[in-house]
């Protein structure tokens, strides 16, 4: 079975907690094997960027000069996403997101 490249892409503004969460439950439970995690930060004070950069090298921090809001932080993201991989799928997840299941990318 061929696995086709998933671009998750987690927007966040000032949730550096939320992310510690998201993130970690993201990388242990996540049995897909073929995706990229993007986080697009939305001009966050509270230490966010550097806290992904510093404990999880593995995902790509687009860091916003403000807060641009939903969609425009998450279009900003997609455009990120298909210049830089061309995936042939995208996923919005939001930073609050535990992953409680192994093959929920899967399905």
């Amino acid at each position: 079975m061929k696995h086709l490249l998933v671009c998750i892409i987690i927007l966040n503004w000032n949730g550096k907690e939320l992310l510690k969460g998201c993130l970690s439950s993201l990388f242990k439970l996540t049995d897909y094997p073929n995706y990229k995690v993007i986080v697009v930060d939305n001009g966050s004070t509270d230490g966010s960027v550097e806290f992904v950069k510093k404990n999880f090298p593995q995902v790509d921090v687009l860091v916003l000069d403000k807060n641009y809001g939903f969609a425009k932080g998450n279009n900003l993201g997609i455009r990120y996403a298909l210049k830089k991989y061309k995936p042939k799928y995208i996923l919005l997840l939001n930073n609050d997101t535990k992953i409680i299941q192994r093959d929920w990318l899967t399905r």
